[in-house]
Formats: C-alpha cells, sequence, structure tokens
C-alpha cells in the first residue's frame, strides 16, 4: 500500500509509459548480461540519476527530470516507514522497469494503476471493514502501529509465511517455489527472504533443497510475460520429484517466438546458482549456460516490520 501512494507524489514526479524505456535501458546498461536481461537484479547498484534531464530539458521523454529520479529511487528502496523501517522484505528492481505499466505507471490515456486499486480495496474492506467506504490511502497511518493493525486484521487468513514447513517435509511433501525477477508487483526479494527463512527454521540449504526450492527467472514478470523466456513445465518437474524421487536440477524457460522477438532460452537452478554465460556460443540458447553461484552473495535477511 505504500508503494500506492508513490505515485500520488506532485504531476511534475510522475513517469509515463514512454520513460521506463530509456530508465529500463539503462539498468540493463548497467548491470546487464549479454543477453539483455538483468541476470541478477539482487545486487545490482545501477543510480536512476544517470539519466537525469539536463536543466531545463525541453523534452522528458527520454530522460527524467529530478523529482522522478527521486521516485524511482524510492521505488528501488522499499516501502519504508517515517523512521526508514522497511515494511515489506521487497522492492522493485533493476531489470523489470518495462513492466511497472499499469502497476505504479499509469496506463496512456486513461491514468488506470493496478497498485491503488489493491490497496484501497484491502483497506476499505479487509483491514478496515465496516468503516468508511470513501476511506483513502491518505487516510491509513503508515506507521509500526498502523502496520501491525493491518496485518493483525488480515495476516491470519491470508499470509503465507511461516518457514517452519516440518509437517509438510515428514509428510513427503516436495514444494517448488519460482518467482520472476523482473516482477513488478510481488518484489522477488520477498520470496527469496522466505526463502531463506525457511533455510534458517529447517536445517540450512542442504536439508532444505532435499524438499523445497526455489528458481528465479530473469526477466519475467508477474506470473507472465516479460523481456525473458517466461514459459516452463514445472508441474512436470514436481510430479517427477514427488513420485520418482528425483529433484530439479534445472528448469527450461523458453519464450514465445514473435517477429520481434526470436526464439530465447535460458536454464534456470536451484538458488543461489544462477544461470552463467559460457563465455562462448548464442547468448540466446539454454546450452551457452551453467550453473554458478552469483558474484556476489546476497543475503535477503532485511530488517522489516514483519517476521517470517
Amino acid at each position: 500500500m505504500e508503494r500506492a501512494r508513490r505515485p500520488r507524489a506532485p504531476r511534475a514526479a510522475h513517469l509515463d509509459r514512454r520513460q521506463t524505456r530509456p530508465l529500463h535501458d539503462a539498468a540493463v546498461k548497467a548491470c546487464g548480461g549479454l543477453n539483455g536481461l538483468v541476470m541478477d537484479p539482487m545486487t545490482c547498484k545501477f543510480d536512476p540519476a544517470s539519466i537525469q534531464c539536463p536543466p531545463n530539458a525541453g523534452n522528458t521523454a527520454s530522460c527524467l527530470t529530478a523529482a522522478q529520479v527521486a521516485v524511482v529511487q524510492k521505488l528501488y528502496e522499499g516501502p519504508r516507514d517515517a523512521q526508514g523501517k522497511l515494511m515489506y522484505p521487497g522492492w522493485q528492481v533493476p531489470g523489470s522497469e518495462l513492466n511497472w505499466v499499469p502497476w505504479v505507471v499509469p496506463v496512456p490515456g486513461s491514468g488506470f494503476t493496478i497498485d491503488p486499486t489493491i490497496a484501497l480495496n484491502t483497506i476499505r474492506y479487509l483491514a478496515y471493514p465496516g468503516t468508511d467506504p470513501q476511506l483513502g490511502l491518505a487516510d491509513v497511518p503508515f506507521t509500526v502501529a498502523g502496520f501491525h493493525q493491518i496485518m493483525s486484521a488480515t495476516g491470519g487468513t491470508f499470509d503465507a509465511t511461516n518457514p517452519d514447513l516440518t509437517a509438510f517435509r515428514d509428510a513427503g511433501g516436495k514444494l517448488i517455489l519460482w518467482h520472476g525477477l523482473a516482477d513488478p508487483a510481488i518484489s522477488p526479494i520477498g520470496t527469496i527472504a522466505y526463502y531463506q527463512a525457511v533455510e534458517d527454521r529447517m536445517g540450512g540449504p542442504a536439508a532444505t533443497q532435499k524438499f523445497a526450492r526455489l528458481f528465479l527467472i530473469p526477466g519475467m514478470s508477474h506470473c507472465a510475460g516479460g523481456q525473458g523466456p517466461n514459459s516452463f513445465d514445472v508441474l512436470t518437474a514436481l510430479i517427477t520429484w514427488v513420485e520418482q524421487g528425483t529433484a530439479p536440477d534445472s528448469l527450461l524457460t523458453t519464450q514465445t517466438p514473435t517477429l520481434a522477438n526470436p526464439v530465447q532460452s535460458l536454464p534456470a537452478y536451484p538458488y543461489p546458482l544462477m544461470a552463467t554465460y559460457n563465455g562462448t556460443g548464442d547468448v540466446n540458447v539454454a546450452s551457452s549456460y551453467h550453473a554458478a553461484p552469483p558474484p556476489l552473495p546476497f543475503n535477503a535477511h532485511v530488517s522489516w516490520l514483519g517476521t517470517f
């Protein structure tokens, strides 16, 4: 909900669809691979100020104003209270910018964005049921107390944040988690943070991977789509694991071919391994990649108002 309030900054700070392209291109230039995807957005240090418009620029379609740079920086930083404490263990990641429409950047012509719609329905009908139906985002206290009030009203019903999967594991359950690394709606950082919490509770990475594995998909948007390969068969992998005892060591992801985007494929590996270019071969073909740890380990044990 805090993210939904950010686009309600002064109009001069609003982004439009045209500006997501130069913003995305700059992020890819700073942190992207040869295949045009940001493969490891968690450790990307991209600064949107790198495409700030010069003073008195007449056309801002290919750059950002100072006010817009400030908004984008806040989106990359994540929702925080007045003391700077994260209210959710996640944030917008570099490489997701083209997918911000219609989540945080308005649809051209209509001004519609999804985030405020979800946030308003949540506070009116879930967090504060029976209150004024005209209750708005500006009426909600984005404080520690306000956070816990909302969580106490909805968390027990809707949250899936318990990292203790002992009963599930002991019953023979197998779990495959996956998340697009260009998801503009639900930050992949939150999923990584949850998985690391599971590792902590369930005996460490090796013990956890015996029954639960996480796959991160570069360039994939929210549930589908995006700029990278985003089609893969996770169901067969899960069935094979449950019925034959063979855990998935990789998933083959592919992109549906179009005239503008020819076939692209990429392997996804169990977290924390990532697809790493071999140094030779077609960068758009999965066989040109191998599994390797990320250049810099990512610690998702972020300090936030909630707990796992």
